[in-house]
């Protein structure tokens, strides 16, 4: 088990929801205490729209790594075998 390999002592309950959420979502999940400037949060919650502090901040994230159009578009021409 993934747990174990990384040396955590699991019970039996821990040990079973770990292995539904395995089976479920197929990632582990990890908590994160962040220190964020307030007032960039702020801003970031009025231009997204999110209602909350994790949506911004994963929006936030999936935008960082979105592909830019003209990388988009070069990667379509290498995949229509173009480039």
């Amino acid at each position: 088990m993934e747990a174990e390999k990384r040396g955590l002592a699991l019970t039996r309950d821990v040990r079973e929801d770990f292995l539904l959420c395995s089976a479920m979502c197929n990632a582990l999940h990890m908590a994160a205490n962040l220190s964020l400037d307030p007032d960039l949060i702020e801003r970031a919650l009025e231009v997204s729209g999110e209602r909350t502090k994790k949506a911004a901040v994963a929006r936030a994230l999936e935008e960082v790594h979105r592909p830019t159009p003209a990388e988009a578009l070069t990667r379509s021409y290498g995949e229509a075998g173009l480039g």
